[in-house]
This record gives C-alpha cells, sequence and structure tokens, in this order.
C-alpha cells in the first residue's frame, strides 16, 4: 500500500517535470536560430554563479522542509534565508561595483544575480514545502506554466535581439510564474519575516547545514570553475557550444539518472542479503549498456549532423563536441544512476568521494590540457575516457561493497 502510495505521489511530481523538459527540448530548434553560442555561454556563466551564490545564502536550509513538515518551519527558513540573501546581494554590489573579482562576466552580471539570489530562494521556498506537504499537483503543475511561459518569453526576447540576456529574464519570467501559482494556492503566508528562535535553529541543524551546503559547494564550485575555464583557455563562444551540446544530451539524461536512482534505491533495499543485490545490480547494469551503446554509437559516429540538423548549421561545433564527449556523458550518466546504491550497506561516503572525481576531473583534465597544448575539443575527449574509466571503476566498487558487507 505504502510503495503504491509512493509510486503515485512519485508519478505526479515527476510528471510535471518530464513536460517541462519536452516542452525545452521542443523549443531548443527555436532557440538555437536565435541566440548565439555567446548568449548560452553567458546564461551558463550566469546560471553557475548563481547557484554558488545560492549555497551561501543557506539554500541548504530547504532540505530540511520535507524532513520536519511544518509551517512554522518553513517561515523561520525564510526568514534567515532572505535575511543571507541580503548579506550576499551586498557582496556581490562591492565586489562587481569596485572591479575586485577581476571577472568580467561577474561585473556585468550583478543585477541579475542579486535579483535572482532572492527570486530563487522563494521559488525554493515554495518548491520544497509543497513536497513538505505532498502538494506534488501543484508542484507539477507550476512547473508545466513555467516552462511555457518561460520559453516563449526567450522566443520573444530572442527576437527582438537581447542576446544573452534575454536567455536570462526568460528564465526570470518562468520563475515568477512557478511562485506566483504556488500564491494563489495560499502558500504567500510563508513569506514572513517575524519568525523567533534563528540562532538556536541553526545550531540544532549546523551538521545538517554544513555537510549539504560542503556538498553543493563542491560540486557547483568545480562545475563553475570548468566553464571559467573554458572561457580563459578558449572563449565564451566555446563555452556555449558546450553549453548548448550539454544542454540537448546530458539534461534530459540527469532527469533520467535520478529517477533510476531513487526507484532503484527502493527496490535494492527489499532484498536482505548481498548476493540478491549484486543480482539486481547486474540486471539493471544490463539495463542501462543498451540504449548507453546505441547513445554513445549514434553521436559518435552523427553528431555534427544531427545538431545541424536539428539546430542549424551554425552548430556544427556543439555535434562535434558530442561526438567526442558523449562516452563521457553516458558515464556520468550511469554514475549517477547508481548514486544511491552505497546507501543500502551505509556507506554514503563512497558515492561522495566519485562524486568529487566525477566534477573534479573536467577542471584537472582542462588545466592539463592547456598547459601541454592540447585544444579544448581534443582535451575533451581524454576527458571522456576518464569519466569512463571513472564509472567503471565505480561499479567495481560497488560490487566490492556487496562482497565485504554481507547481510547487511
Amino acid at each position: 500500500m505504502k510503495e503504491n502510495k509512493f509510486l503515485k505521489d512519485f508519478t505526479k511530481f515527476f510528471s510535471g517535470t518530464i513536460i517541462a523538459q519536452i516542452i525545452a527540448f521542443a523549443v531548443s530548434p527555436i532557440l538555437s536560430r536565435l541566440y548565439l553560442p555567446e548568449d548560452f555561454g553567458y546564461f551558463t556563466l550566469f546560471s553557475q554563479f548563481l547557484a554558488v551564490a545560492l549555497i551561501f545564502s543557506g539554500s541548504s536550509l530547504f532540505y530540511l522542509l520535507p524532513r520536519f513538515k511544518t509551517e512554522q518551519l518553513a517561515q523561520m527558513v525564510f526568514s534567515i534565508i532572505i535575511r543571507t540573501s541580503m548579506l550576499i546581494s551586498i557582496f556581490i554590489f562591492v565586489i562587481s561595483f569596485f572591479d575586485l573579482s577581476g571577472n568580467e562576466q561577474l561585473i556585468t552580471l550583478w543585477p541579475y544575480l542579486i535579483f535572482g539570489v532572492f527570486l530563487n530562494n522563494i521559488y525554493a521556498l515554495f518548491h520544497f514545502q509543497s513536497i513538505a506537504k505532498e502538494d506534488f499537483v501543484t508542484n507539477s503543475v507550476s512547473k508545466v506554466h513555467e516552462r511555457l511561459v518561460g520559453s516563449t518569453s526567450n522566443i520573444g526576447l530572442g527576437y527582438i535581439g537581447w542576446n544573452g540576456v534575454g536567455l536570462i529574464l526568460g528564465n526570470f519570467v518562468g520563475q515568477l510564474i512557478f511562485c506566483l501559482s504556488f500564491l494563489r494556492k495560499g502558500y504567500g503566508k510563508l513569506l514572513t519575516l517575524n519568525s523567533t528562535e534563528k540562532i538556536n535553529f541553526l545550531k540544532k541543524h549546523k551538521k545538517h547545514i554544513s555537510f549539504q551546503s560542503l556538498n553543493h559547494l563542491l560540486e557547483y564550485g568545480l562545475v563553475l570553475g570548468f566553464s571559467l575555464l573554458i572561457t580563459e583557455f578558449s572563449s565564451i563562444k566555446e563555452l556555449g557550444y558546450f553549453a548548448f551540446c550539454y544542454k540537448i544530451i546530458n539534461t534530459p539524461l540527469n532527469l533520467i539518472s535520478d529517477y533510476i536512482g531513487q526507484a532503484m534505491l527502493g527496490r535494492i533495499s527489499d532484498f536482505q542479503d548481498n548476493h540478491h543485490r549484486r543480482l539486481f545490480l547486474i540486471k539493471i547494469l544490463a539495463l542501462l549498456c543498451l540504449p548507453s551503446v546505441i547513445g554513445i554509437a549514434l553521436f559518435h559516429f552523427y553528431g555534427p549532423e544531427i545538431f545541424m540538423l536539428v539546430f542549424g548549421g551554425g552548430w556544427r561545433v556543439s555535434g562535434e563536441i558530442s561526438q567526442v564527449y558523449i562516452l563521457g556523458i553516458i558515464a556520468t550518466f550511469i554514475i549517477r544512476s547508481l548514486q544511491y546504491v552505497p546507501n543500502v550497506v551505509n556507506k554514503h561516503e563512497v558515492y561522495s568521494f566519485f562524486s568529487f572525481f566525477t566534477f573534479g576531473l573536467p577542471v584537472f583534465t582542462l588545466v592539463y590540457a592547456n598547459n601541454i597544448g592540447i585544444s579544448f575539443i581534443a582535451s575533451l575527449e581524454k576527458l571522456s575516457y576518464a569519466l569512463a574509466a571513472l564509472a567503471l571503476v565505480y561499479v567495481i566498487s560497488l560490487f566490492v561493497l556487496f562482497s565485504k558487507n554481507n547481510n547487511q
């Protein structure tokens, strides 16, 4: 009965995300003809700078909402977050106004980053509180509305020539629609600054806050570092080509891997002995193998042609990137699909270790390639092989776990 309820709720929650991604993919051929690679590179830097800023504003607190499921906690979290957002906004303004960062992109992005910090924190508050309340229908429908309006805004702003700013503002419009949907459902009462006992709350949950923030900072910091290295060693145009390739292939794979990971954790936890866990792991790997091989072959042999046909002749470079990097994308997909497996034997640190290398290898590879004079695309090919080797070692490690930790 509980399993049926979980699947029903998960379907309600996940369906909106799937539809939203279908809409995003459907409008991509239009956006690729309205925006230049530089525009996608600019938007990518904005998104990654914002992700890091949100961590420092305390966004990890939102993960407590589904756990404790109280309206008072949501109000307290908002009260804390809005104050930290003000501090982060002042910091962004200062380093941009006085040119303290030394990064040209950050200097031009600061107004959008400040607005984005506040908007994304309100967005996250409504998102996680809806999960806490099991209001999956509102969440799912709001995501679809967000994507429809956001994509339409991106098209309109691109048509009138707003370049990378059009992508940022279109994203904002979509998020505002998401938030307005929740305000109409009465979620506005969460937006209060009168909550008390904030210091005691932070002390009580300092371990959670520190652990989550460190993990997220490590992941998003390395991703941002990789993007900044691309712009430094190559150009923001090259980053745009890479980001567009990633958007088309990796974004849907991330959603699928999250679904597989959560579903697999629920099923493999039912087994009481490691023999059956190993058999189930073999079955999952077999199921992942066929579509992975097809995807690798398709983009390896026809990547440039696919991107030119669907998205226009100007995106051939993105196709060339998919041609050399598809193995790395699939390797990352497999690692993410199996991310929760170590939890079954209480070895959470195993995935954390491999996660560091999954996001760290791109940075190390790009620095090494630049030092020895290898081109960006050639370095991606080497990175692809490194990630494939990492995925293989991770899978072997899982089998080792199930042989050492018997009947846990």
